[in-house]
């Protein structure tokens, strides 16, 4: 039981005992005896008994093996979202360890749960990108797994790629989507999310090492039309979706004045023919200019 674990049984010279020696060394199931893992090296003292109670988590074998194989898979999560975990040993998914961000060098400490909640894996490269900039909601299916999954990513994102990280993992792009921002794509996550409560179960990072396992389900459950949803949660004037309107009623008590407005204001002379015509314009649409200028109020 013991070798088809793993383990060489070793002897006081550290040498391994061969099959007669082996049952001298080891005559009952309790004994502890000094083993070594053929596979990684590693020795310690184990017995029948310690490899038929850890069956369960350790699969039989060196837990060294487990170990190492998580280190391992960590360590990928992380180069999956643009880090280099700079952490020798194994860490629990919640305790957060150095990392470097391989887009720009930028030093952090995150969690690998943290990640797979979607947070900004470098918060350098993360002042980049607008909140209030359009956002992709993509559904993904992964065959294999019997999984589905919803995520959003941004659209100005060129340094890491969510759909693609899914993808060369065995996923399949169902659905994708663009809303206004940010908050709009949380909002139709949770929505589908809240649809499938009865279907979500257990995935881990064993099961999507590139990350989101904490927005999948079985996919046994019924499909989506993204686009509906997003037409419908508009209609409803959903958190992120209601942000025009709450703009409109922040000018509405104090209207935006022809000052605020002048710097907006982009002038262009064009000939035509033997005169000069000067075109007046505006340097973004209204409510860009809406935004800026309420920007502006609030940061006085």
């Amino acid at each position: 039981m013991l070798r088809e674990a793993g383990y060489s049984i070793l002897e006081k010279d550290g040498k391994a005992a061969v099959e007669e020696a082996a049952k001298i060394i080891l005559p009952n199931i309790w004994d502890i005896v000094d083993v070594r893992c053929v596979t990684c090296g590693k020795e310690s003292r184990r017995s029948v008994v310690h490899v038929l109670a850890s069956s369960w988590r350790h699969g039989d074998h060196c837990p060294y093996l487990d170990i190492s194989d998580l280190i391992r898979q960590h360590t990928e999560f992380f180069a999956a979202h643009g880090l280099a975990r700079n952490f020798d040993g194994y860490a629990k998914l919640t305790q957060p360890v150095p990392a470097i961000c391989l887009n720009c060098g930028a030093e952090r400490r995150i969690s690998l749960s943290a990640l797979a909640q979607n947070a900004q894996p470098c918060l350098t490269c993360a002042k980049s990108i607008d909140p209030d900039s359009p956002h992709l909601v993509y559904l993904i299916h992964f065959p294999e797994l019997e999984l589905m999954k919803v995520g959003i990513t941004n659209t100005e994102d060129r340094r890491y790629n969510r759909i693609k990280a899914h993808v060369k993992q065995g996923g399949t792009l169902i659905e994708k989507v663009i809303v206004p921002n940010r908050e709009a794509a949380f909002t139709v996550e949770r929505y589908v999310l809240n649809r499938v409560l009865e279907y979500r179960q257990g995935a881990t990072s064993r099961h999507l090492p590139q990350g989101g396992w904490t927005e999948t389900w079985h996919d046994s459950a019924p499909g989506f039309d993204l686009p509906a949803i997003v037409r419908l949660l508009d209609r409803e004037n959903a958190p992120g979706f209601d942000r025009s309107n709450r703009l409109k009623m922040h000018f509405e008590d104090e209207p935006i004045t022809s000052e605020e407005l002048a710097s907006f204001v982009k002038t262009q002379d064009i000939q035509v023919g033997s005169d000069i015509v000067t075109v007046i314009g505006m340097m973004a649409d209204r409510e860009e200019i809406l935004k800026e200028v309420r920007r502006r109020r609030m940061s006085k």
